[in-house]
């Protein structure tokens, strides 16, 4: 292949504007991410679009909270996705993840996904769990899967009690509590 073979791995990431300020990942890698997270979740009519709904920068939101080494083994395993020359030499891929075609980033996941190397199949599950949590917990797919939304626990905003009432194997009081038995529950 020799130096003229070399291009094919130097192309650039294809970089996405963050719609908010960046707080743990660089353009870079949010680029690379919005990629992954356009692959993961399914595509349809039906589901709303990952972008439309924030879910790189939402990650990125969630990996503010960790510790800065966390965030870049997370970085890393991105930049391992994206990697041409490694997906030429563990894959067959001749391009960088965010320039390959849409058929070829779904092939470079399931190879992620169904690795020999646990490295690899370690940072499917880490960008797939992030992604999927951050997709899945918009009030936006909720009606897509049937889900009426969480519960309302305690909120004081419910019709209704949250939960049935706790019954503790007969000791509940069989009337209205007397005031001295009130005082010894405070």
């Amino acid at each position: 292949m020799g130096l003229g073979g070399t291009g094919l791995f130097l192309r650039e990431t294809v970089l996405v504007a963050p719609k908010n300020p960046l707080l743990a990942l660089n353009e870079h890698s949010f680029s690379i991410l919005v990629a992954v997270a356009d692959r993961i979740i399914p595509q349809g009519e039906k589901f709303p679009e990952p972008r439309k709904l924030g879910i790189a920068e939402k990650v990125d939101r969630l990996l503010s909270g960790l510790h800065p080494g966390d965030v870049a083994d997370f970085q890393n395993g991105l930049f391992l996705i994206e990697n041409g020359l490694a997906g030429f030499i563990l894959d067959g891929r001749t391009t960088s993840f965010t320039n390959s075609a849409k058929e070829a980033q779904d092939h470079t996941l399931e190879h992620f996904r169904t690795s020999r190397l646990q490295v690899r199949r370690s940072i499917y599950k880490a960008v797939y769990g992030m992604v999927s949590a951050c997709y899945w917990s918009c009030p936006e797919t909720y009606a897509v899967t049937g889900y009426e939304g969480p519960p309302e626990f305690g909120s004081g905003f419910a019709a209704g009690p949250s939960r049935p009432p706790i019954r503790r194997r007969g000791i509940e009081p069989k009337g209205p509590l007397d005031k001295a038995d009130e005082d010894e529950l405070h």
